[in-house]
């Protein structure tokens, strides 16, 4: 199941993208109107994707995204934003790492498509953390195998794929 957090001041708007994103198969959806109530929230509950207002009168969108990171810096991170800013777009991708942005008045279908495709982006780069982690745990064990048996991880091959014991082949 999909944990998907929504922030955004205006109830209106959480509404609507409640009603939205609760076309999102396997997904559960958290929203607030305050984004101290959700990080209190993320203490104790990792989610999987935040959806940030950028302008809200507690503390901005990219304040409480730095603060999101702080405390799940994996999490997929989606700002929404009345305001087109080029730079300030820019800037914001840039510093958090930001998956997208959402200008309002949004389209339905873009924004689904957004955090359908942000959401297996997320479940490959979590298959890809797992197995990485898993690599780097055999090559620990390889190189304890080593410090007992020097030479063992060393094999030699011949052209035809043979394993070769000091030219002879085993």
């Amino acid at each position: 199941m999909y944990k998907l957090v929504v922030v955004d001041d205006e109830e209106s708007i959480l509404k609507a993208l409640g009603r939205l994103l609760s076309r999102v198969k396997d997904a559960r959806i958290y929203s607030f109107t305050n984004p101290v109530d959700c990080l209190e929230f993320l203490d104790n509950t990792p989610v999987d994707l935040v959806i940030s207002d950028y302008k809200m009168p507690v503390m901005t969108g990219i304040e409480f995204l730095e603060q999101v990171l702080l405390k799940q810096d994996d999490v997929i991170k989606v700002m929404l934003t009345a305001y087109a800013d080029l730079q300030l777009l820019l800037d914001v991708v840039n510093k958090l790492d930001l998956y997208r942005f959402i200008i309002k008045p949004w389209k339905n279908e873009y924004v689904l498509s957004c955090v359908e495709n942000a959401l297996r982006w997320r479940k490959v780069f979590l298959e890809n953390k797992a197995l990485s982690r898993e690599l780097k745990k055999r090559e620990l064990m390889l190189m304890e195998i080593e410090k007992r048996y020097p030479g063992i991880t060393k094999l030699k091959i011949d052209s035809m794929g043979a394993i070769v014991d000091d030219d002879e082949e085993i």
